[in-house]
């Protein structure tokens, strides 16, 4: 029973679980949103992407759980990682490198959707803890600066690009986590050969294995909105809708969300006040302006090809990214806990109001259902009033 208690503590009082608020509060929302739902979209492999999700389920608690959860604060108070572990395992971790984009090519001939999708989400899983562990080793290296801005520029426009695809169709999942998983792993390889050896992101795992209830809470709030819908008998059709909508939220945010972490981990306790100064120098704003660049030039590209509502789709996109990531990194800098219980549920009531009034017309109010409340919170956030805290 103290476990318990101690861990409802902990996800009620720790800054670093608020995200994990926000997207129980969307869980719920998203249970609530189906009886009002009247579109049904004629959605490729829905059967096979609902499986495969429940799947993603326990391989995400598998392998990813140390690395939101206080992960590289936790590393330098804890874990110092030796150079002279290094042992000569680059070449054979470099032919395996080389093994996986022939087994993609070995899928993509047998044409099965299933093994597929599944290969896709571990490469996801795979991408983010190259991306952190790049980021980790490169930290105190000035001579990476360049590298890094690169890393963030190449990143930002995988994310971006991947809209070119119809979320509709496979091509838009291949084209973001093959994309992110080639350029994740070649910075990751092309620094491990001298910092890091295969041995310590072993006992990097091991040390994490404290948070591992914690993050699996988390995870099963999360993503188990699916699965449970599911049970509840909701449509097919409607259920693949909110998951497409999700997933590509996720990608989009998630692609730009680690950047920040090595950058908030050394400013973690600046005050708001400083905030401008500070946004200017994050290099995560870098990589969110050349991601809605890229977005107003595919908008302007496409501007004779799409209709009205389309445009507005791409722009709608664009907005959550930004505000999504103005959120995270303002409440991460801060010693005040803004995501109170108050922000969240004015946050997810504004989201519920434009589903119930708009839902039965187009796409589009459902888009701006998850943008809406981000830009909700962003007003409340900077307003900062005693009575939200």
């Amino acid at each position: 029973m103290k476990k318990i208690k101690d861990l409802v503590a902990y996800l009620t009082n720790n800054q670093a679980i608020d995200n994990a608020k926000i997207q129980s509060i969307n869980g719920v929302s998203s249970l609530l949103m189906y009886s009002y739902l009247r579109i049904d979209f004629d959605v490729v492999l829905i059967k096979e992407i609902i499986l495969v999700d429940v799947y993603f389920v326990l391989l995400t608690i598998l392998v990813n759980f140390g690395f939101e959860i206080k992960g590289l604060e936790y590393i330098n108070q804890k874990l110092k990682i030796e150079a002279k572990k290094k042992v000569a395992t680059s070449i054979t971790v470099i032919r395996l490198g080389l093994l996986i984009p022939g087994l993609i090519v070995l899928i993509y001939l047998l044409q099965n959707p299933r093994i597929h999708l599944i290969v896709l989400f571990l490469l996801k899983i795979l991408s983010f803890i190259f991306i952190n562990a790049y980021y980790y080793l490169s930290a105190d290296k000035l001579k990476s600066i360049a590298n890094k801005y690169f890393f963030s520029f190449v990143v930002s426009a995988v994310v971006t690009l991947s809209i070119v695809f119809d979320t509709k169709n496979i091509e838009f999942l291949a084209f973001y986590y093959s994309g992110m998983f080639v350029v994740s792993t070649y910075f990751f390889f092309k620094h491990i050969r001298s910092k890091i050896s295969i041995l310590s992101l072993l006992y990097y795992l091991k040390k994490n294995l404290k948070f591992f209830p914690i993050y699996t809470s988390s995870v099963f709030i999360k993503e188990l909105n699916i699965p449970l819908m599911n049970m509840l008998g909701v449509g097919a059709s409607k259920i693949e809708l909110y998951n497409l909508i999700d997933k590509m939220i996720r990608m989009l945010v998630s692609g730009i969300r680690p950047l920040n972490q090595v950058i908030l981990n050394n400013y973690h306790k600046l005050e708001v006040k400083n905030l401008r100064q500070y946004l200017l120098r994050n290099i995560s704003i870098h990589v969110l302006a050349h991601g809605l660049f890229l977005l107003l030039v595919i908008a302007l590209y496409n501007l004779q090809f799409l209709e009205l509502m389309e445009l507005f789709y791409v722009l709608a996109c664009s907005s959550l990214i930004y505000f999504s990531l103005y959120n995270y990194i303002k409440i991460s800098i801060s010693n005040t806990a803004f995501f109170t219980t108050t922000t969240i549920i004015l946050s997810g009531i504004t989201g519920l109001s434009i589903i119930y009034f708009f839902s039965k017309t187009t796409f589009i109010f459902i888009v701006l259902a998850y943008v809406v409340p981000e830009i909700t919170l962003s007003l409340l956030l900077n307003r900062g009033s005693k009575w939200l805290r």
